[in-house]
């Protein structure tokens, strides 16, 4: 079994982060899915919905953590 972790900038603030691909938060960018960190995706929740009075979105397990490659096999 083997491991994965993806370093990366946030798609929103720019800062340095590491997480979970398979699980990380994310927001499209020029029609691509791109990671947005812990904070930011506080933030989303905030603007898009417990503004608008509903539950905040949860955050996947282990989203800033590593993945399995198991969560990437062909056909998932």
């Amino acid at each position: 079994m083997g491991y994965v972790m993806l370093t990366c900038n946030c798609a929103a603030c720019g800062v340095f982060m590491q997480c979970n691909p398979a699980k990380v938060p994310s927001l499209p960018v020029n029609g691509q899915r791109e990671a947005i960190c812990r904070s930011c995706f506080g933030k989303w929740n905030e603007i898009h919905r417990t503004s608008k009075g509903l539950p905040p979105e949860p955050l996947q397990p282990n989203a800033y953590g590593w993945g399995i490659e198991t969560d990437f096999e062909e056909g998932e």
